[in-house]
């Protein structure tokens, strides 16, 4: 908690004024011990305050998980072609700390899947980089499904949208994040998003990338996996309650970097409903003004990935949703920030600062450990 902090840190600032006296005394009279003694108390003090403010690590494979997601967006262009930085990992900690509660409770029921998303990026880079990167992997014969088997691809066009959809796209129309599927939809633009949230978004997604077809989903923890054959409307109320709180659908910039990372790391394509175990994704985050809510798959008679978009009340038994969970939250360049704009308590944004301050490789707090170690 906030408080256990505090008084974690409130012990290590006193634990190291002490440290700095026993110091001063030890460079007057060469005994180095009660400085040794104070300095290992801190070392251990540190340590486990690092393993409670890095909580995560362990059961998200945290720095494996996000050396691979920067591997691929610099392998595949994507952070060349876009002038915003990622998320550093202690950014992505802290965003993960602000939620502790609702993040902890998600990663039992099976969201463990990390996902960085350029969110800001133009929509049509991302479909372009995701078509190029098909049209290599076709040509290196490993372009596969599930099972391993290889796909043929349509070389013309490896990324068919809906022609309204892609207005949309162009016209920048497209409505994000809506709270329900009506003219009083309640969502933004993404110029509004990226304004209040920043141009990238932490997710959290289930491990498994398909969405079960009726009856194949299983309880995880006490959370039914959302099943397929469901309206739009049906979903996005669905999320609204226990114990789907806290969770919201896939945008198509989500979509797309989804897919991006699962071919790079699987070489694989994603929504492959026509193996019919997999299902077609609803975007639920994304919705059009006309009245409809895209949808997207891979499409085995087009050989190509395939983006329209359907009325919120259809439904049908190859289609469903795959909901994430997003840390939401500009990029804070500065470690002294508080992680995020949105409130939080004083406590926790003071215990983030006094931890950094001790930690900072550059502070004099540093500095006199390491002579201390050096005079050992």
């Amino acid at each position: 908690s906030c408080e256990s902090l505090q008084q974690q840190l409130a012990s290590l600032q006193a634990l190291q004024a002490s440290f700095e006296s026993a110091y001063d005394e030890a460079i007057k009279t060469g005994n180095i011990s009660e400085a040794l003694k104070l300095k290992s108390e801190i070392e251990i003090k540190l340590e486990n305050l690092k393993k409670e403010l890095f909580s995560f690590e362990k059961p998200l494979n945290l720095q494996k998980q996000y050396a691979k997601q920067l591997e691929i967006l610099k392998n595949t262009g994507i952070l060349e072609k876009f002038n915003s930085p990622p998320p550093s990992l202690p950014e992505i900690n802290k965003r993960l700390q602000e939620k502790k509660e609702l993040i902890s409770r998600k990663i039992e029921q099976g969201f463990t899947k990390l996902l960085l998303v350029p969110f800001g990026l133009d929509l049509n880079t991302l479909i372009q980089t995701y078509g190029e990167l098909l049209k290599q992997h076709a040509k290196n014969k490993t372009l596969l499904d599930r099972d391993g088997n290889t796909l043929e691809l349509n070389n013309e066009k490896p990324v068919w949208v809906w022609d309204q959809l892609q207005k949309s796209i162009d016209g920048n129309s497209l409505i994000y994040f809506p709270k329900e599927y009506t003219a009083n939809h309640g969502g933004q633009t993404k110029q509004e998003v990226i304004a209040r949230q920043g141009s990238w978004q932490i997710l959290l997604l289930e491990e498994d990338p398909v969405i079960p077809r009726v009856g194949a989903g299983q309880t995880i923890k006490d959370r039914p996996q959302l099943e397929a054959n469901k309206t739009p409307i049906e979903y996005l109320n669905l999320l609204k309650t226990d114990p789907y709180k806290g969770e919201s659908g896939l945008t198509l910039e989500d979509w797309f970097t989804y897919a991006i990372m699962n071919l790079e790391e699987k070489n694989q394509v994603i929504d492959d409903w026509q193996n019919n175990k997999d299902s077609i994704s609803y975007l639920l985050g994304s919705y059009l003004v006309s009245g409809s809510v895209p949808r997207a798959c891979w499409s085995r008679d087009g050989k190509q990935a395939n983006l329209n978009a359907w009325k919120p009340d259809n439904h049908d038994e190859n289609v469903g949703a795959r909901p994430v969970v997003r840390v939401y939250g500009p990029v804070w360049s500065d470690l002294s920030q508080p992680p995020s704009i949105r409130p939080i308590s004083s406590s926790l944004a003071w215990a983030w600062k006094i931890f950094v301050s001790l930690v900072n490789p550059n502070s004099k707090n540093k500095r006199n450990l390491s002579i201390a170690n050096s005079t050992k």
